[in-house]
């Protein structure tokens, strides 16, 4: 699936830690684009 662990996902779903760029598009991937990749990146930064 995504090779992370429990407690890094709950790190990610609680947004105190950011996705690397192939894990964001994992991500995206197998939520059939529910959580797109560009959502982990924050407004202003673009």
């Amino acid at each position: 699936m995504l090779g992370i662990n429990q407690p890094y996902l709950s790190l990610l779903i609680k947004k105190k830690r950011k996705p690397s760029l192939s894990l964001a598009f994992g991500i995206e991937r197998l939520t059939g684009g529910e959580i797109p990749a560009k959502s982990w990146i924050e407004k202003g930064s673009q």
